[in-house]
C-alpha cells in the first residue's frame, strides 16, 4: 500500500513536471550528471584523473541511457520507483524497530513528503543515496536484532540475563516469530540468515559510500553496534563479511583514482572545496560558491583549480587541490574561532529550519510547475517538531521494555546526529539534509502512535510533555527569521538558459527579460539576452544590452565575449580581436572567448592559430559539440576530409540534435562522393532545422547529382521560399 501510494504521487509529479523547461534541458549539477552519464552510455567517457564527484549516480543514470537512449522521462520514472521503494523501506524499518503501526505511519509520511517527491524527480544523487542508505539500515537492523535487541513485543536475551556481557543470548520465552529469520522463540538469527544480512548490509553501505561519501561519518556508530553485538554473541565472521563487502566498491573506486590520475583519492576529490565553501570568512552557511569564483558549474570548477595552482606555483593533482582548499578552511577556523563558532551555530539553525534551501537551483520555483505540489503535502516544518517529540518518548525511562526500546532507537538517532554533524561541517542545503528525513519520519510516526497510547493509558503528563515539545519546536523550526525569499531573478534566468538550450529563443528572451525585471543588476541574464538579440538580427538592441551589462560589470568575460561576437558579425575583426583579448586577459581559459578568437584567426587565414584556439576552448567547453563542428569546418578548409568527418561524428555523438553538424556532414559526404549518405545526413539536418534555406539548397544539389530531379526541384522551391536569393 505504501509503495503504491508513493509511486502514484511521484508519477503524477513526474508527468506534471515536464512543463518545467529544465526537465529536458538540465543545468548545473543535473546537467553535469547528464553529460557524464550520456558520455558513459555512448562509451565516449575517458578517465582524465580521479573522480571529482562520487561516481555511482552518473553510472546509474548512464546505464538507463544505455538501455533507453538519451531520454529524460524514463530515468525519472525509474527514480519514482526507487523513491517509492525507499518509502516502503521506511515502513519496514519502523515496524522492526518500533511497531507495525509506527512503520505504516512513517511510510505514509515518506510517501507524502513533498521534498522526497521533488528529489525523486531530479537528476541528482539523493534518490539513489536515500534508497541505498535505507537498504543498508534495514539489513543492519535485521543483522543486529536478537543480538542487541528483540523485535517489539519480544524480550531480549540480554534483558533476561539482567546485565551486560552475560554471554550469548538464549531464546526468549515468547511465542513471537520474526518472519522466518529467528528461532521459533524469538532468539538470535540462524547463522545462514546472519551471514546473508551481514553481506547485504556491507554491500549496500559500500555502494552508498560511492554514491555520497557522507555516509562514512556513520562508522563510529557502526563500530559501537558491532562491538556491542560481538560481546553478546554476534558471529565475528558476520562482522568480517560486512566489512569486506563494504570495502569492495570503495576499493574499486580508489583503485580507479590511483590508476587514472596517479593520485590517492579515496572516492572523490571535491571534499576540500566543499569544506572551504562552508568554512570561510564570507560563508553564510548555505551558498555553494567559493568566494572569487564563477557561479556556473564548470567555471567555478576551473577557477578553484586555477587559484590553488597559482597559490602553489605549480600544477597540482586533484588531491592536492582538495588539500589546498581544506587547509584554507582549517586556517579560517584557527585564526577566527569565534566567527567560525557563530557560523556553525548559524548552520545548525539552518539545518533545523523549515525552508528547503536550494544548492544551485530554485526548489520552490521548479516545483511550482507541478500542480500536485499545491496539495498540503508533508514538509520539514511539521516533521521535525514531531520527530523531536518522538525522540523524547523513545528515550524516556519507564520500565524494562523501555530500556530495550532505547537500544532500538539508538541507531536511527545516531544516524541523525552524526549525519547532521557531517552536513553542518560543510554547508547546509536541501539535498544534503534530505537523507536524514526518513529517520526523522520514524521518530515523528513514533510520536503520534506513542502519544495516543500513553494518553489512553492515562499517562496524561507524558502526553502533555510531548505536545509541549512539538509546540516549542514548531515555533523554533518555523521561525520567520530563518525563512528566505525566493530568488525569482535567478530562477527565471535558469528558465531562460533552458529554453535557449532547447532552441526556443522567444521563450528564452521572455525569461531573461523577466529575470532582469526582478533584478536589473543580473548581468548574466543581460549577456544572454544580448546573445539572443544578436541571433535575431536586432543589432541596435544587442549593443544597448551589452553596454548595460558592461556598465554593471565591466570585467565579465561573458559580456566581453558577446561584444566581440557583435563586432565579428559586423565585420569589424580588429575591434573583435581587441575585445576578445580583454576577455582572455580576465580569464585565459574562457571557452566562448577562445572560440571567437578561433573564428577571428580563421577569417584572417591563420588556420594554425585558429586550431590552437578551438582545441584549447574544447578543453573547457560547456558545449563541446559546437567546437567539434568548428574544428571540422577548419579541417574541410585544409582539405583533410577524414579528420573533418571524425570531428563531425564526435559533434553528433555529443549532441545528436545539432542540425549544423548534420548539414556539414552532408556537405562533406557529398564532396567525397557518398551521395546517398549525404542525402540522409541533410534530411536529418532539415528534420531538426526545417527553416534553414542552406540545408534545403544543399539537399537540392545532391539530389540533382543523383538525377532525382523532381525531388531536387521541390527542395529548391523550399529553399527559395525561405530565402529568395536561393531561387534556382
Amino acid at each position: 500500500m505504501v509503495f503504491a501510494l508513493a509511486f502514484l504521487l511521484r508519477l503524477i509529479y513526474v508527468l506534471q513536471a515536464r512543463a518545467n523547461p529544465q526537465f529536458d534541458a538540465p543545468l548545473m549539477d543535473p546537467g553535469y550528471h547528464d553529460q557524464w552519464a550520456w558520455s558513459w552510455a555512448r562509451g565516449a567517457w575517458e578517465a582524465e584523473g580521479p573522480f571529482f564527484r562520487a561516481p555511482l549516480y552518473p553510472l546509474f543514470l548512464g546505464t538507463i541511457y544505455a538501455i533507453a537512449g538519451h531520454d529524460f522521462l524514463v530515468p525519472r520514472i525509474v527514480q519514482a520507483l526507487l523513491g517509492s521503494l525507499s518509502c516502503a523501506l521506511v515502513m519496514l524499518i519502523g515496524a522492526r524497530l518500533f511497531s507495525r503501526a509506527v512503520g505504516i505511519v512513517a511510510g505514509i509520511g515518506a510517501a507524502f513528503s513533498w521534498i522526497l517527491i521533488y528529489f525523486d524527480n531530479e537528476l541528482l544523487i539523493p534518490v539513489l543515496f536515500v534508497l541505498l542508505t535505507l537498504g543498508f539500515f534495514y539489513t543492519l537492523v535485521r543483522l543486529l536484532e536478537g543480538w542487541l535487541w528483540s523485535p517489539p513485543g519480544v524480550r531480549s536475551a540480554a534483558q533476561d540475563a539482567g546485565r551486560r556481557g552475560a554471554g550469548p543470548p538464549s531464546p526468549a520465552p515468547s511465542s513471537a516469530t520474526a518472519s522466518g529469520s529467528r528461532t521459533p522463540h524469538g532468539g538470535p538469527p540462524r547463522d545462514g540468515r546472519t551471514m546473508l544480512w551481514a553481506a547485504l548490509s556491507g554491500a549496500l553501505f559500500g555502494l552508498a559510500a560511492i554514491a555520497r561519501p557522507n555516509i562514512l561519518i556513520f562508522l563510529p556508530a557502526l563500530a559501537w553496534a558491532f562491538l556491542r553485538g560481538l560481546r553478546r554473541g554476534l558471529p565475528p565472521a558476520a562482522v568480517g563479511l560486512c566489512v569486506v563487502l563494504a570495502l569492495l566498491p570503495i576499493g574499486v573506486v580508489t583503485l580507479h583514482n590511483a590508476t587514472a590520475g596517479d593520485d590517492l583519492v579515496l572516492i572523490a576529490s571535491q571534499g576540500g572545496v566543499n569544506f572551504y565553501i562552508g568554512n570561510n570568512p564570507q560563508s553564510d552557511g548555505r551558498t555553494a560558491i567559493v568566494p572569487g569564483t564563477r557561479a556556473d558549474w564548470w567555471g567555478g570548477r576551473f577557477d578553484t583549480i586555477k587559484i590553488a595552482e597559482e597559490a602553489s606555483g605549480r600544477e597540482l593533482k586533484e588531491s592536492e587541490v582538495s588539500a589546498y582548499w581544506f587547509g584554507r578552511g582549517v586556517d579560517f577556523i584557527l585564526t577566527r574561532p569565534l566567527q567560525w563558532l557563530g557560523l556553525m551555530l548559524r548552520k545548525l539553525q539552518l539545518f533545523w529550519s523549515a525552508p528547503e534551501i536550494g544548492n544551485n537551483s530554485s526548489i520552490y520555483h521548479l516545483r511550482s510547475y507541478a500542480p500536485i505540489m499545491r496539495l498540503p503535502l508533508l514538509g520539514f516544518g511539521i516533521t521535525a517538531p514531531l520527530a523531536l517529540a518522538g525522540i523524547y518518548l523513545a528515550l524516556r525511562r519507564r520500565n524494562t521494555e523501555a530500556s530495550g526500546r532505547r537500544v532500538r532507537a539508538a541507531l536511527p538517532l545516531l544516524f541523525v546526529l552524526l549525519y547532521m554533524a557531517g552536513v553542518i561541517a560543510f554547508f547546509v542545503c536541501a539535498r544534503y539534509r534530505v537523507p536524514v528525513l526518513p529517520f526523522l519520519l520514524l521518530f515523528a510516526a513514533f510520536a503520534l502512535v506513542e502519544t495516543r497510547r500513553v494518553w489512553l493509558a492515562g499517562e496524561r503528563g507524558v502526553a502533555a510533555r510531548a505536545a509541549g515539545i512539538v509546540l516549542v519546536a514548531a515555533v523554533l523550526v518555523n521561525v520567520p527569521s530563518l525563512s528566505h525569499e525566493e530568488n525569482l531573478a535567478l530562477a527565471r534566468f535558469h528558465d531562460g538558459v533552458a529554453w535557449k538550450q532547447k532552441g526556443q529563443n522567444a521563450r528564452a528572451e521572455r525569461a531573461f527579460r523577466d529575470a532582469l525585471r526582478h533584478d536589473p543588476t543580473l548581468d548574466t541574464a543581460r549577456s544572454n539576452l544580448a546573445g539572443l538579440l544578436a541571433a535575431r538580427g536586432a543589432a541596435h538592441e544587442t549593443l544597448a544590452e551589452i553596454e548595460r551589462a558592461l556598465n554593471s560589470n565591466p570585467r565579465n568575460p561573458k559580456t566581453l565575449a558577446n561584444l566581440a561576437s557583435y563586432h565579428l558579425d559586423s565585420g569589424a575583426l580588429g575591434k573583435a580581436d581587441s575585445v576578445v583579448a580583454r576577455a582572455l586577459a580576465i580569464d585565459p581559459d574562457f571557452s566562448p572567448a577562445l572560440r571567437i578568437l578561433g573564428v577571428i584567426r580563421e577569417r584572417q587565414g591563420d588556420w594554425a592559430s585558429a586550431r590552437e584556439a578551438y582545441t584549447k576552448a574544447l578543453r573547457f567547453a560547456e558545449e563541446p559539440h559546437r567546437l567539434e563542428n568548428n574544428l571540422a569546418v577548419l579541417s574541410m578548409k585544409e582539405g583533410n576530409s577524414m579528420e573533418a568527418e571524425t570531428h563531425l561524428s564526435r559533434s553528433i555523438e555529443l549532441e545528436p540534435t545539432y542540425a549544423l553538424a548534420w548539414g556539414n556532414l552532408g556537405a562533406l559526404l557529398a564532396q567525397t562522393g557518398r551521395l546517398e549518405r549525404a542525402v540522409d545526413a541533410l534530411e536529418r539536418a532539415i528534420e531538426l532545422e526545417p527553416g534553414s534555406p542552406t540545408h534545403w539548397a544543399q539537399l537540392a544539389q545532391v539530389l540533382r547529382q543523383l538525377d532525382r530531379i523532381e525531388e531536387a526541384e521541390a527542395a529548391e522551391r523550399r529553399a527559395a521560399a525561405l530565402h529568395p536569393t536561393m531561387a534556382p
